[in-house]
C-alpha cells in the first residue's frame, strides 16, 4: 500500500517481510484508477512497524520516472504512445 509519493521518491507499507533490502535497485509496479506507472528505484530504508508490518522508502533512480512521477502529482496521465494528456 503507497503511504506517500513524491516526484522523487515513494514510501510503502508491506503486510509481509519483502524481499529485498536498502541499497538494493528493483523494478517498481505503481497502480491506480489513473494507471499503472513503472519504474526503477532504490531502497533507501526499511522499517519494521509491527507483526507483519514493514514501511519502505524507495528513490526513483530512473529520469524517466522522476519525470512521469511528476507529470503524475501535476494532473497528467500518460497515453498509451508516450504522450501525455491532462487528467
Amino acid at each position: 500500500m503507497v503511504q506517500d509519493f513524491s516526484a522523487t521518491g515513494i514510501r510503502v507499507i508491506y503486510t509481509k517481510r519483502p524481499k529485498f533490502g536498502i541499497n538494493d535497485v528493483i523494478d517498481l509496479r505503481i497502480e491506480s484508477e489513473r494507471g499503472t506507472h513503472c519504474g526503477e528505484a532504490e531502497v533507501v530504508w526499511f522499517r519494521k512497524l509491527g507483526f507483519r508490518k514493514f514501511e519502505v522508502g524507495f528513490r526513483f533512480t530512473d529520469p524517466e520516472a522522476v519525470k512521469k512521477m511528476r507529470l503524475f502529482q501535476s494532473g497528467f496521465d500518460t497515453l498509451e504512445d508516450g504522450r501525455w494528456s491532462a487528467a
